[in-house]
């Protein structure tokens, strides 16, 4: 196995398995204490939750063990992450944002409908070699009971969390459509949210009770602007629903892609073209 790299939860290594090919293998790092065993509960929440969807953009998960010590999830390997890809680039030009959102809105409208990832941000935004996005981590995801699910604070990350997920025992799937909409500013300009807050209280406070939302450059396009600042609306029924991103970025791309129309042909030319006509005619 070759060493890809760690973090609190553990270690990550490519694999070479039979039936798939190189794959990555996420081992979790187990003990007694009691942090172990909220982790182990993430892990078997994230296989819980992997075993159940197939989608071109999330992550494919192989298998898993979850057995201590032997605790170990077997997913396809990728190329890296947003966070990789942006801090390598810095930032992404419109068509890249648009396809990026397109693509990440097409796997959260095919999740919403019973799981809400809830802790949606670049590192978990993972990129094949082909450069698609698919949406990983599933370890505080929950499935939804009714169109509320019931949640506990401190789940997430503050810098990309809905208002209502600070101060609310109940979210919905738009807290992730917020998420997206924080990812997207990011993508184009370059910068991370709230870099500037040392302290996460102090996000809940700028974002849940002062209202605050990151500055929109003059130079992003219109309709991107449009887009991120409907994501971020402090009502989430006012929030557009994945599906409808999914679509609204689809069209916005094609319209990017399609030929240019020719230039209409300008009054006086068609009366001089008209004149020629009768002149041959005569």
């Amino acid at each position: 196995m070759r060493f890809i790299g760690s973090g609190a939860f553990g270690s990550v290594y490519e694999a070479l398995v039979a039936d798939h090919g190189k794959v990555a293998v996420k081992l979790v790092n187990i003990s007694h204490s009691h942090t172990s065993k909220a982790r182990l509960e993430s892990f078997k929440r994230e296989v819980d939750v992997l075993s159940r969807v197939k989608h071109a953009n999330v992550v494919k998960l192989h298998g898993a063990c979850m057995v201590p010590p032997n605790v170990f999830i077997v997913m396809e390997l990728l190329e890296g992450s947003l966070r990789d890809k942006l801090d390598a680039c810095r930032r992404l030009d419109y068509r890249a944002t648009l396809k990026l959102a397109n693509e990440i809105a097409s796997a959260l409208a095919y999740l919403h409908p019973s799981i809400v990832h809830r802790d949606l941000k670049p590192q978990n935004i993972l990129m094949d070699a082909s450069g698609a996005a698919k949406v990983a981590d599933f370890g505080v995801a929950k499935f939804k009971q009714s169109t509320y699910l019931n949640t506990t604070r401190g789940n997430g990350t503050p810098a990309y969390m809905a208002p209502e997920s600070f101060g609310s025992d109940k979210i919905s799937e738009k807290a992730d459509v917020f998420s997206l909409g924080m990812i997207l500013w990011e993508c184009w300009t370059g910068e991370v949210p709230w870099k500037e807050v040392q302290i996460p209280f102090q996000v809940v406070m700028l974002v849940g009770v002062e209202k605050r939302r990151p500055e929109i450059p003059e130079d992003c396009p219109k309709q991107l602007a449009s887009l991120i600042q409907r994501c971020w609306d402090d009502d989430p029924h006012r929030r557009p629903s994945c599906a409808e991103v999914e679509r609204r970025t689809r069209l916005l791309l094609h319209e990017l892609d399609a030929p240019p129309a020719p230039p209409a042909a300008s009054a006086a030319n068609a009366s001089n073209a008209a004149e020629e006509s009768q002149q041959t005619i005569a």
